[in-house]
């Protein structure tokens, strides 16, 4: 409290009348007035120093020498978060991507005419004739999806992103689709390839084995383990099947995904049998997507086989299997859980929240499951967006909680849950 000198307070003797039926104010209580607004003032300011040199302690005490720039305060966690979380390369290890090397002046029709979206627009106006072309199918599902309608489903904002992050922002605006073509096919694969690669920010992207890339596009190919049940249909057909995979595969190979739903006994065997351990022999990685309840007995007995130097990374399309998939981590320890992609991204939030509360940063946030390269940057985009919106609320908690946080500390997060450790 600053002491105030009563003396010198400037006192009035006449009063304008309001609050005295006397005849004015008298000079008491004016300078009891005074004195207490002089008082509230110099009060106000000491509090104002008070924190600010607070502040100036917090960082002293908890930082000091190189740290000092790095520590991050409350209320930059979440432009820090989103920061590096944007800038970090993310490894795609899953995707479903069968021809790369198209016409050009197909490439917005094909991002229009995939399955959620033929799928949203049959539920808006019916089948789509076969009879239409792929043009044609893909202004029906722009004009019913987002001229007609206000495009507010994950599946038409994920296109809305990905016009917008490769330029197109003007055309998006006026809602010009013919535009959005013209610009798009006059770009060369190369620059095409580099614009989505730079808009999604890809490390390396994993394609299956025979997918033919173009150059500068940054790959790993994978090796599909249910190839098995695909040569088996193809027999069954009497078409001339695959030939099986062979170590030769395995070791072209970086890892192996696999899927289990129900019914798989044939490829039980196969995997038990021969499968895994070359699988194990060549150090591969399964990635494992649990597509039914009914397929968690098998991924269990898979488990269990003797084949200590093999790791599995498990996720699901299901977001109601992951409670059992943490639990399965805890018996496993050669299990690792991974996210997906999903339309729904309050499933995305919820999974990656509920996997940094059991097993911290243990995990991989997810893989697209992209069928064209287009996908990869909507996709991508808002997948970041979840993570950066947990990583914000933890990082918060732990800061009221007295844990410091740097900037290096969310830079080895980043890396780790986009790329893994």
């Amino acid at each position: 409290m600053v002491d105030v000198d009563e003396d010198a307070l400037p006192l009035t003797s006449e009063g304008s009348g309001w609050g005295c039926s006397g005849g004015g104010i008298t000079t008491e209580v004016m300078a009891l007035r005074q004195r207490g607004s002089w008082r509230f003032r110099c009060s106000q300011r000491s509090k104002k120093k008070h924190r600010a040199r607070q502040v100036r302690l917090h960082k002293n005490n908890l930082c000091s020498g190189s740290n000092r720039a790095a520590m991050i305060l409350p209320r930059d966690v979440e432009s820090e978060v989103k920061r590096i979380v944007n800038s970090t390369p993310v490894f795609d290890p899953w995707t479903v991507i069968r021809v790369m090397n198209y016409d050009p002046s197909n490439r917005v029709s094909r991002l229009l005419t995939q399955p959620e979206l033929l799928s949203q627009l049959a539920q808006v106006c019916g089948a789509v004739p076969g009879t239409l072309s792929m043009a044609e199918v893909a202004d029906r599902v722009w004009e019913e999806l987002f001229a007609n309608r206000t495009p507010v489903s994950e599946n038409c904002r994920v296109i809305l992103t990905t016009f917008n992050r490769l330029g197109l922002r003007e055309a998006l605006g006026e809602r010009n689709l013919a535009a959005i073509r013209q610009h798009v096919a006059q770009i060369a694969e190369a620059d095409w390839v580099k614009a989505i690669s730079g808009a999604a920010n890809l490390g390396f992207v994993g394609v299956q084995r025979g997918v033919a890339v173009p150059a500068g596009f940054s790959h790993r190919e994978f090796l599909s383990l249910n190839e098995v049940e695909t040569a088996a249909a193809a027999a069954a057909a009497g078409v001339e099947p695959p030939p099986p995979l062979a170590e030769a595969d395995f070791a072209a190979s970086s890892y192996s995904v696999l899927e289990l739903s129900a019914g798989q006994e044939q490829l039980q065997q196969e995997l038990l049998a021969r499968l895994l351990p070359l699988a194990a022999k060549h150090q591969h990685s399964v990635f494992c997507e649990v597509q039914r309840p009914e397929a968690l007995h098998l991924l269990c007995t898979l488990l269990q086989a003797p084949l200590p130097g093999l790791r599995w990374v498990v996720s699901s399309p299901m977001a109601s299997l992951y409670p059992v998939l943490h639990q399965m981590v805890q018996h496993y320890p050669q299990v690792r859980l991974c996210g997906r992609w999903r339309t729904d991204m309050t499933d995305v939030y919820d999974i990656a929240r509920r996997q940094l509360d059991h097993g911290g940063t243990n995990f991989l946030h997810g893989y697209s499951k992209a069928s064209v390269p287009e996908q990869l940057v909507g996709r991508w985009v808002h997948m970041r967006s979840a993570l950066s919106n947990v990583l914000t609320e933890k990082y918060k908690v732990l800061i009221y909680a007295g844990w410091r946080i740097t900037t290096e500390d969310i830079e080895r997060d980043a890396i780790a849950l986009l790329q893994g450790s």
